[in-house]
């Protein structure tokens, strides 16, 4: 799993020319691949786009194949009085000719009901007026469009919680990191106390107090550890990997050396406008098509084909044929008319719901945008403070090693400094968090 990994990662960074966040970007590309939710958003928009095409193929003619066969005894019949109109001009020829060369003939009946009959034909048809055609692919687009954004929604909101969770994982590895150098720092101390101690110039209150300082600090750390690994379990799961997976880094985001870029750069349409615009052209695509109830169905065909009795095929027995058929809804007890109501009603309710939701949209969006620019200001001002603690701790530090200052000025020094850091480190990818959130709502799904 690593090695597939990696190897992913490596071609991503030769295709993306190594940007800002390349092992960020290679999770993106892993994440969004296994996601599941994104996976059946995908074969949804795929359907709807076989929908479409399914819609505009109702536009060209059909070719059907289609026969009959009849095989009738008894039922109603015809007379032909053949007889009655030709036995008294043969009776006339054989008194003139003296002989009986003219036999008298019966009348014929014919059944009516065909016998041993067949007509099988290859029928051609094409609309050439159908409203229902027209609107139905309407709807079809319509539905495509909407499927699409709901796709690109999905997209947008995994992309944010890979982010997400990847700057979290990477914030609790960091903070182990910190409270390890404060582990290391709070044994130096111990051991220059122990020194002091030795020669006179500490209390053994300070040596008792540095020991339960080391203690407390190693079980914070081992805090952080779980955490860590908590952090980097979820986020593996995530991008589909195994929960003991190693977590890849980006260089630049642990130094800290991203540029942060401005807000306004990120504006993009929302894809829930988008979704919402779709929803809105499909409902007037079915007040159309209600309201088009009155225009009668056009459509030509032609017939090549062959009937007749007994199976025979001849010249006598093939046929052509072309014509036209006319469908024309003329009454349907104000049933249409109820329809194009309800789907008014529809189109009018789509439309103020689309603008609700711009408003809401635009309200979130400027909310996520003030929170951003905050966390921006509240790391800057943890820069400073980690800055001025870390000053304050060498100067203490010094002092203190050469017997000019309590060990409760370096406890709270050191104290200070191991906050400082943690929260420094908690403002920086608080930062990334806000802004991939912000990316999130403004449709842009850029790594950094």
């Amino acid at each position: 799993m690593k090695t597939h990994f990696t190897f992913l990662f490596v071609i991503l960074q030769t295709v993306s020319g190594l940007g800002q966040t390349p092992v960020l970007d290679a999770y993106l590309a892993r994440g969004l691949e296994q996601n599941k939710s994104l996976r059946q958003a995908s074969l949804l928009k795929e359907k709807e786009l076989f929908a479409n095409r399914e819609a505009i193929s109702l536009f060209f003619p059909t070719v059907t194949a289609g026969g009959d066969y009849l095989d009738a005894s008894g039922g109603r019949s015809i007379t032909f009085p053949v007889g009655d109109l030709m036995n008294p001009v043969y009776s006339a020829l054989n008194q003139m000719t003296g002989t009986q060369s003219f036999p008298t003939i019966q009348n014929q009946e014919f059944q009516l009901n065909p016998e041993n009959y067949y007509d099988a034909r290859v029928r051609v048809s094409v609309p050439l007026v159908n409203t229902d055609i027209w609107y139905n692919h309407q709807i079809r687009s319509g539905m495509l469009d909407l499927q699409t954004a709901e796709e690109n929604l999905v997209r947008q909101a995994v992309s944010a919680l890979i982010k997400t969770r990847y700057f979290q994982a990477i914030q609790a590895h960091e903070a182990v990191k910190i409270v390890e150098k404060g582990v290391g720092t709070a044994r130096e101390n111990l051991r220059i106390t122990e020194k002091l101690k030795e020669n006179g110039l500490a209390a053994a209150s300070a040596l008792s107090r540095s020991r339960s300082e080391v203690s407390r600090l190693e079980t914070l750390l081992q805090e952080q550890q779980i955490l860590a690994e908590t952090a980097r379990a979820q986020f593996n799961q995530t991008v589909g990997l195994a929960s003991e997976t190693p977590l890849e880094t980006d260089s630049l985001v642990v130094a800290e050396r991203l540029s942060f870029p401005e807000p306004e750069s990120l504006q993009q349409p929302r894809e829930e406008i988008k979704k919402l615009e779709a929803s809105v052209r499909i409902r007037n695509s079915e007040n159309s098509l209600n309201s088009a109830f009155w225009i009668p169905k056009v459509a030509a065909f032609a017939d090549i084909g062959s009937q007749g009795t007994d199976w025979k095929f001849n010249e006598s027995t093939r046929y052509t044929q072309v014509g036209l058929t006319l469908s024309w809804s003329l009454n349907t007890g104000l049933g249409d008319y109820w329809k194009i109501r309800q789907s008014s009603s529809g189109v009018e309710a789509a439309r103020l719901q689309l603008a609700d939701f711009a408003e809401q949209l635009q309200i979130e969006s400027d909310a996520i945008r003030k929170n951003y620019l905050l966390s921006l200001k509240q790391y800057q001002s943890r820069k400073s403070e980690k800055l001025a603690a870390s000053e304050y701790y060498r100067e203490i530090s010094l002092k203190y090693q050469a017997g000019n200052a309590l060990f409760i000025e370096l406890l709270d020094a050191q104290n200070q400094l191991i906050s400082a850091g943690l929260q420094q480190n908690i403002a920086y990818y608080q930062v990334l968090i806000r802004l991939a959130d912000y990316r999130r709502v403004t449709g842009n799904l850029s790594s950094f």
